[in-house]
């Protein structure tokens, strides 16, 4: 069963880095999308001098990078929950249940005010509680600062609320109004690029410390066995 568990947050975090991945590239793109719309629009108001060509090609590339940007944030948040729930069920599983209940887990994203928050409380707690059990086997945890989590949260939230917030604030049909949600848009994707790969480096720690625990769960095992041989063939018949 445990190992079961193991294979399952193995896979789970496999799919998410590859969402992950995906992430960092297509927001590179979309970056440079928004860095050529910015120079664009500001070329219109300085001089009115462009392209209609120009316009089409853009648009055109907006859209389809904002497709499949939708769908990466869509697959993103659906491994993130999954990967999220694996880690409830394996620790529920070797008898120390998280601190968030697994439908708190499910539902962290998607309450208003809590999910400025809950995702990184879970996400630490899982961090915090892999280390405990190593700790107990009298184990050293895998390198890595818990840092990373608090980083990754600050970024995240930064960059949906730089990416998507502004276009409901200075929405409108202005020129000026697409210059300012643009620039925003460009910070929010620079900040989002760092974001992802740091999710990325996350999700390998904490799978590392889940790793090294089933690990040293197993060797306690044998030894544990090879002591109980050795007792019965040292006991007299």
């Amino acid at each position: 069963m445990l190992k079961i568990h193991l294979e399952t947050l193995r896979s789970r975090s496999r799919h998410l880095q590859i969402f992950l991945w995906g992430t960092v590239v297509f927001t590179a793109i979309n970056a440079v999308l928004v860095g050529l719309e910015i120079s664009l629009v500001e070329r219109i108001l300085a001089d009115n001098s462009y392209s209609l060509g120009e316009l089409i090609y853009n648009n055109i590339n907006r859209k389809i990078v904002g497709w499949v940007m939708i769908g990466l944030f869509i697959g993103t948040a659906i491994s993130f929950i999954l990967w999220m729930i694996g880690h409830y069920e394996a620790l529920t599983a070797v008898g120390r249940p998280p601190r968030f209940s697994r439908q708190a887990t499910a539902w962290a994203f998607f309450v208003p005010i809590l999910n400025l928050y809950r995702p990184y409380q879970i996400v630490k707690s899982y961090w915090e509680d892999w280390s405990a059990l190593l700790s107990a086997l009298d184990e050293s945890p895998p390198k890595g600062k818990m840092i990373l989590v608090t980083v990754w949260w600050i970024g995240a939230v930064l960059t949906f609320n730089l990416a998507g917030v502004p276009r409901y604030i200075f929405g409108g049909p202005s020129l000026e109004a697409l210059l300012r949600i643009d620039r925003l848009e460009l910070i929010g994707n620079l900040i989002g690029i760092p974001t992802a790969l740091v999710a990325i480096l996350m999700v390998t720690r904490i799978m590392s410390l889940c790793k090294a625990y089933y690990m040293a769960k197993a060797i306690a095992g044998i030894s544990g066995v090879q002591d109980s041989l050795s007792d019965n063939l040292d006991s007299p018949a």
